[in-house]
């Protein structure tokens, strides 16, 4: 259950703010303060993601209610 609620928070981030969660952790991975920089796409593929997440989490937490 644990896992299903980091999911959701971590996909509810992926959708809200996409840009400010992807590159935070692109400027965690850079060696050196390097400045990265990102295709478009990859904003999109996190919001995805994002989805996928959500979706993932509501269902098991849903079958855990009933």
């Amino acid at each position: 259950m644990l896992v299903r609620v980091l999911a959701l928070a971590v996909g509810v981030l992926e959708l809200v703010v996409p840009r400010q969660f992807v590159d935070f952790w692109m400027e965690l991975a850079a060696k050196d303060g390097r400045t990265v920089e990102l295709e478009s796409w990859v904003y999109v593929a996190a919001r995805l993601e994002g989805v996928v997440l959500v979706a993932w989490a509501l269902a098991g937490l849903r079958k855990r209610r009933t």
